[in-house]
C-alpha cells in the first residue's frame, strides 16, 4: 500500500510537472491554469461528476499553489525538498481518492500508471539527448 502511495505521488508529480513545463516558450501558467488543465484531464479520463470536478479542482489548485511556492523557495537541501514534495503529493492523492468512487479509483490508478510510463519514456529521451549536447544536429544533415 505504501509503495502504491509513493508511486501515486510520483505520478501526480509527473502530471504536475508535465503541465507546468509543456511549452517553455509560452508564458508560465498560473496555478489556477495548471489546476484547471489537470482537472479537465481528470474529468475526461475519470468521468467525474460536477461535484467531484469542483472538489478535485480545489485540491489541484491547492497543490498547484503550494508547488509554486515550493519552487520559488529554492530549497537548498535536496533530500528535504524531495521529502516535502512526496508528502504534498501523497496528501493531495489521498484527498482525490476520498472524492472518487471505487471504479474511478481504479481508473485513476491506471491513469497514474500510464502517466508514469510516459514520463519514463520522456526521461529516457531526455537522457539520450543529453549525450549529444553541444553538437549541432542540423550540421550532420547540411554536410551531406
Amino acid at each position: 500500500m505504501k509503495k502504491l502511495m509513493v508511486t501515486a505521488a510520483i505520478v501526480i508529480s509527473a502530471i504536475t510537472i508535465s503541465f507546468a513545463q509543456r511549452d517553455k516558450n509560452q508564458e508560465q501558467k498560473t496555478p489556477e491554469q495548471r489546476a484547471q488543465a489537470i482537472t479537465n484531464n481528470m474529468e475526461k479520463k475519470l468521468a467525474l461528476t460536477a461535484d467531484q470536478k469542483e472538489k478535485v479542482y480545489k485540491i489541484n489548485l491547492e497543490r498547484a499553489k503550494k508547488m509554486t511556492e515550493f519552487r520559488n523557495e529554492q530549497m537548498e537541501d535536496r533530500k528535504k525538498h524531495m521529502d516535502t514534495r512526496k508528502t504534498l503529493l501523497e496528501e493531495s492523492d489521498n484527498k482525490i481518492n476520498a472524492v472518487l468512487t471505487d471504479a474511478q479509483k481504479k481508473s485513476y490508478t491506471d491513469l497514474k500508471a500510464d502517466t508514469k510510463e510516459n514520463m519514463k519514456e520522456r526521461m529516457g529521451d531526455r537522457k539520450g539527448n543529453r549525450k549529444g549536447r553541444g553538437h549541432d544536429n542540423h550540421s550532420d544533415s547540411s554536410s551531406n
